[in-house]
Order: C-alpha cells, then sequence, then structure tokens
C-alpha cells in the first residue's frame, strides 16, 4: 500500500541552509569540498526547480544562515577547540567579503525569512534563541 502525505502551505516552509558564496558559488571557500556530490545528486538543478515552486505555492522560504566569520569571534576566549582553531584560520563566510554574502542565485528575496545568525560555535548546555527578521512590509519576526 502506498501512503501519501500531504502538506498544507500554511504549515509548511522551505528551509535553505548557508546559501553562501563560499558554499555555492564557484571560486568559494569550500565550493571544492562539496561540488562533486552536489553534481552527484543534482542539486542546484535541483534547486533551480524547487525554489521558483515553491514561491508559486506559496510556501515560505526561511534562509538559515551559519554564523559569518569575524576578526572578534574568539578574541578573549582561553580554550579554542581544534575545530574552532580551523574555523578562525579558515574564515568561512566571512562578514564584509564576497563569500560571506548570500549567493544571487538562492539566497534570499522579498517575503522569505532569514534566521539571525547565532554567536559561533555556542556551548554545549547553552540555550538559543533563534529569531526570524520579519519579511519586509510587516511588523514582527518570529522566535522559537
Amino acid at each position: 500500500m502506498t501512503s501519501t502525505t500531504t502538506y498544507e502551505p500554511d504549515d509548511t516552509a522551505l528551509l535553505i541552509v548557508d546559501p553562501y558564496n563560499d558554499f555555492m558559488s564557484k571560486g568559494g571557500k569550500y565550493y571544492e569540498r562539496t561540488k562533486e556530490t552536489a553534481e552527484a545528486v543534482g542539486f542546484y538543478d535541483n534547486m533551480r526547480k524547487l525554489i521558483p515552486v515553491v514561491r508559486e505555492a506559496p510556501i515560505q522560504i526561511i534562509i538559515v544562515p551559519h554564523h559569518r566569520w569575524r576578526e572578534t569571534d574568539y578574541k578573549g576566549w582561553n580554550h579554542v577547540n581544534p575545530s574552532q582553531l580551523h574555523a578562525n584560520q579558515a574564515q568561512g563566510f566571512a562578514a564584509g567579503t564576497w563569500g560571506g554574502e548570500f549567493n544571487p542565485e538562492f539566497g534570499p528575496r522579498d517575503g522569505d525569512l532569514v534566521v539571525l545568525e547565532q554567536a559561533p560555535y555556542v556551548p554545549a548546555g547553552v540555550s538559543c534563541r533563534i529569531t526570524v527578521l520579519p519579511p519586509p512590509g510587516t511588523q514582527r519576526g518570529h522566535e522559537c
């Protein structure tokens, strides 16, 4: 027996995670690392098909960006673990750089919600509140 699940557009969203140039654009710091897998599964072609259909539905699109590197990220930290050290050296998605900008094809458009970036590598046990910026023309965002 085949089961089909349907979802109402008002109760559904497409989350687009890290649509930064460093990931999704040729010349980005992480593009070559992801290219083989992205091509193997047709990621970019599928995103080019999916996003317009979702917008037409209309289903809410939520952009979920990773923290953009800043020079002050680890200033004053007494204990920086190896992955944090690497992130600091790599300067991925650096604020104020091309790599830290949203990819023009897959980044936010009018009406999309954008989650605010959180502090880098929040320690285990620390609760984070996720804040979503309000879409243009509205008064409030969302917190979860």
